[in-house]
């Protein structure tokens, strides 16, 4: 493979913005216009001028970087992925645009410079000369660089800034005169001055560019009025006897692919683009499906991913849009704190923190990057501190608050509560919380679901602990939202205990209790003069396999009221329990469904039948049992149902 096989042409300057790129892209629209082959290359690890190389040479750009991958990884690349003509009527050429200043390297020996990668590609270099107010002195550049490096080929230069046709000739005269080096170019000073405007990091990137159309028509009319693409074209071809080999490419094996599929996503877009194509690659060659997502556009990530991928790019720019995107972001800090691997570099990380300031105004993001990294100091230790023991304060701007959400009519929440829904920052929610009261959280509130339900949980309690700590500790006001009261067969004393044990601020805000208002809506006071003057609370979520937490025997000859929270499923076992243990089996009991809810529904039925009535009604969960003669008072005092069968009275 000889260099002839492979025509190449290293275009260098004397400095960064000497306008190496537009002469670039003008030589890869032009050559595509006359129907060549091309490929494009950016010497070192630049994104965003690759971006441009991309757009213009109509296939991906790649880097050739001797610092990051060595003299034979730049070989390798360049051989892999350059372009050869194609029969004798399609011709070819590859551009390796350069960086900074020809001989700027690392050190003053210019190592990893563009004079050392067009060496070792044994490619021809063309300099890029910004002749603004010179002309003679251009050849003295001209010639420093011969003479600094004489086995460095330089085979032609392109002026770029000439004021006019005198300049461009007395310049031209004395570069071939004293270098002997022909001037293939001369680009004048463009009416369009800010053809590719820059910022911050570089030029803004094809996808921001708000007239890319018109940046091709200038480019086009630079390569077709002021370069000698004929000239240029013959110097990438020519080749001389010395012309060393380029090591052929070694294939390696072909990788394993996993036995399971997986997907990956990678934000792409003009906020996230900065990737190197080979990584990319790499990925798909393993076996995964790569998933290009935007994180401009409304909506979660999809729930399929087995890892997600966030590179580089300008998310500074589009900082406004993306913190109105809560529905990505609320998924991608639900993704991360559930374990999902998360790769992210540059913008990336950005993306992951929780503020951006960008031109004086503050932006929030995901807020990942604490959460992430307290999840696990968050999870119980293998030496947890004694119950009691004293935990030691940790500083920290977020605090907790455990509100209870009330037993399901959201116009049964507190007002405190609601005042905190107003300035939540995050609300970790349960499954029997009504979604009407969300609309009481700001829009930019994170709404993070863990799903805790009777005999369904999306998430475990270690996790919901770890979450809760976590988001304390990413400077939010947390309001961990939970149906009836926390403290009353919530876990909220748990979550209460997690919390001191990470030194975390929190307040617990009491809830109207099921317990308590369920049997209200259902007419059944739970104690009556003349009835009972007692009530016990009972959980009912329970094993008839292992001992139970409840002294049922008490219980059964006894004539509270009790109020069986989480039985349904167990309604069978309870009742055999409390029958087995003395209870009149003609006692009356209530299940009562979706209680304080449109949906209520409550059936009554003698403790010796209730499991079967219960069941012939296809009663489900949530539902609430009460057993006591108090719930024959129900015929007299229901109110809800009858209310809501009627209609209401009052608006």
């Amino acid at each position: 493979m000889t260099a002839s096989v492979l025509p190449r042409l290293a275009i260098a300057g004397m400095s960064g913005d000497s306008g190496k790129t537009l002469v670039s892209l003008a030589l890869l629209l032009g050559v595509r216009d006359r129907g060549w082959l091309v490929r494009a290359f950016k010497k070192g690890p630049d994104y965003i001028d690759a971006a441009w190389l991309t757009w213009a040479s109509g296939s991906p750009a790649r880097h050739l970087d001797t610092f990051l991958v060595g003299a034979d990884g730049v070989t390798q690349a360049f051989a892999r992925h350059a372009v050869r003509a194609a029969g004798q009527t399609i011709g070819a050429v590859n551009i390796i645009e350069g960086n900074r200043g020809l001989f700027d390297g690392m050190d003053a020996e210019g190592t990893h410079s563009t004079a050392v990668l067009a060496k070792l590609l044994k490619a021809p270099v063309v300099l890029v000369l910004n002749v603004r107010k010179m002309t003679g002195t251009a050849a003295a550049l001209v010639r420093g660089c011969q003479a600094l490096d004489p086995d460095l080929r330089v085979a032609g230069v392109i002026l770029n800034q000439v004021a006019g046709r005198r300049h461009e000739t007395v310049a031209r005269e004395a570069i071939e005169r004293t270098c002997g080096v022909p001037v293939v170019g001369a680009v004048p000073r463009l009416d369009e001055p800010d053809v590719l405007p820059g910022r911050h990091l570089g030029l803004v990137t094809p996808l921001e560019h708000s007239s890319i159309d018109r940046v091709a028509g200038v480019l086009r009319r630079v390569a077709r009025e002021h370069l000698d693409l004929d000239r240029i074209l013959q110097i990438s071809t020519a080749s001389r006897a010395d012309d060393e080999v380029v090591p052929p490419v070694e294939h390696a094996d072909d990788p394993a692919v996993p036995s399971r599929p997986i997907t990956i996503g990678y934000l792409s877009d003009s906020a996230f683009s900065f990737y190197y194509p080979e990584n990319l690659e790499a990925l798909e060659a393993q076996g995964a499906t790569l998933v290009p997502l935007s994180s401009l556009a409304d909506g979660p990530l999809p729930s399929d991913l087995a890892a997600l991928y966030i590179g580089g790019g300008f998310p500074e720019t589009h900082a406004a849009t993306l913190e109105a995107n809560r529905p990505l972001l609320d998924s991608l800090r639900a993704a991360a704190a559930r374990g999902l691997p998360i790769y992210a570099e540059c913008g990336g990380l950005i993306l992951l923190a929780r503020t951006v300031t960008w031109q004086g105004r503050r932006h929030t993001m995901a807020g990942v990057d604490a959460a992430v990294a307290d999840v696990l100091a968050a999870l119980p230790s293998t030496s947890p501190r004694p119950r009691g023991a004293a935990a030691t304060p940790r500083a920290t701007s977020g605090k907790v608050y455990l509100v209870g959400a009330g037993p399901g009519d959201p116009e049964l929440l507190t007002v405190k509560g609601r005042r905190l829904l107003e300035c939540a920052d995050t609300v970790v929610y349960d499954a029997l919380v009504d979604p009407r009261l969300f609309d009481l959280c700001p829009s930019s509130a994170a709404l993070l679901y863990v799903g805790k339900r009777s005999g369904c949980h999306s998430r475990s309690q270690d996790e919901i602990n770890a979450l809760l700590v976590a988001e304390a500790r990413a400077g939010h006001t947390v309001v961990r939202l939970k149906g009836g009261d926390p403290f009353m067969f919530g876990r909220g004393g748990e979550e209460a205990e997690a919390l001191v044990e990470a030194g975390i601020a929190y307040e617990v805000v009491p809830g109207v209790s099921a317990g308590i208002a369920v049997p209200a809506y259902a007419g059944i006071p739970l104690t009556h003069r003349g009835v009972t003057g007692e009530v016990v609370f009972l959980t009912g979520h329970e094993s008839e396999t292992t001992q139970s937490p409840v002294d049922w025997t008490h219980y059964a000859q006894s004539s509270a009221s009790l109020v069986i929270f989480m039985g349904l499923d167990n309604l069978g076992a309870i009742a055999r329990r409390l029958l087995d243990l003395g209870r009149d089996p003609h006692c009356p009991v209530a299940v009562i469904e979706n209680g304080t809810t449109d949906t209520q529904r409550t059936i009554v039925a003698p403790l010796a039948t209730i499991t079967g009535e219960a069941a012939a009604a296809g009663l489900q969960p949530p539902a609430l049992i009460v057993v006591g003669e108090v719930v024959a008072l129900r015929d007299t005092l229901q109110w809800f149902e009858h209310m809501r069968e009627s209609g209401p009275a009052v608006n």
